[in-house]
Formats: C-alpha cells, sequence, structure tokens
C-alpha cells in the first residue's frame, strides 16, 4: 500500500517549524511530502480560501492537504504527515482519541509560544528527537508491496 501524497502548509518564519519540516523531508525517501512555507512574501493563500485555509490559519496552525483534496489541520495533520512517512507510533500518539486532550492542548501552547520557544533554541533539538523517533521506528520492519527493507536512520 502507497502513502499518500500530501502537501503540508507551515510557518516557515518559526524555526522550531522550519526545523521539524526540513528534519520530515530529509527522511521523505519515496516523495510523499511536498512543503509550501505559507510565510513567504509571495504565498497566494486564494486558492485555498474557498475551504477556510488562509494565510491566516495556516500561520496559525500546520495544515495538510492530500492527494483526493480533504484538508487536516493541527495533531490530524501531524498525524498524516508522520502516518505517511511510517512513524506510525508518532502518528497513533497525535491522533489517538484517550491522549487528543492532551495533544490538542500541546500543540496549541507550542503554537502559540513557537516564536519563544524558537529564541531559546529549542529547535536545536528537532533532529536529536527526529534521530529518536526513527531508531524507534527503525527497529519496526518496513514493508511495502511485499518488500521489506530497514529504515535509513
Amino acid at each position: 500500500m502507497t502513502s499518500p501524497l500530501l502537501t503540508v502548509f507551515y510557518d516557515g518564519s518559526c524555526r522550531l517549524c522550519s526545523t521539524e519540516m526540513k528534519a520530515l523531508k530529509a527522511v521523505d525517501d519515496e516523495g510523499r511530502l511536498t512543503l509550501v512555507d505559507c510565510s513567504a512574501p509571495d504565498f497566494d493563500d486564494a486558492p485555498y480560501q474557498r475551504v477556510g485555509a488562509t494565510r491566516e490559519a495556516m500561520m496559525s496552525s500546520i495544515h495538510v492537504r492530500d492527494e483526493q483534496g480533504s484538508w487536516h489541520r493541527g495533531v490530524d495533520a501531524l498525524g498524516v504527515v508522520y502516518g505517511a512517512l511510517g512513524f506510525t507510533a508518532v502518528a497513533r500518539w497525535w491522533t489517538n482519541r484517550q491522549w487528543r486532550p492532551f495533544t490538542a492542548a500541546f500543540y496549541a501552547w507550542v503554537v502559540r509560544h513557537r516564536y519563544t520557544l524558537s529564541r531559546l533554541r529549542l529547535h536545536r533539538l528537532t533532529p536529536l528527537v527526529m534521530r529518536g523517533i526513527a531508531w524507534r521506528e527503525a527497529r519496526q520492519p518496513r514493508c511495502r508491496d511485499g518488500a521489506c527493507t530497514a529504515r535509513r536512520v
């Protein structure tokens, strides 16, 4: 089964956000993600406004559009992105119904404080966290189309 192609709209002016997106793109061996920096001066939200995906909304919460045209926001978007890259445990953590009050509140807090967290250089932890996630997931076989391979760590 092939993972969906995703267009990820994120705040590239935030070091925390851009570092996470670059780390995810670095492990996107199959080219599943297209990253769109909605903070860029030339970003035009006109094609997305009819579904409520305005520049302001995208700057306030990660937005993902899948290849069927469905939109995912916030923790759901993170679950879709991590799941598409094969990080199933992380995807389940973000979207688990029992944990949803915590993950949604945590995500909202991070969004509100993302520039402060970046000024504190917490974005430097992202590569370490991603390596930890990749190491953990690498222990699980990665199987697609009947063939299993080890994940690059």
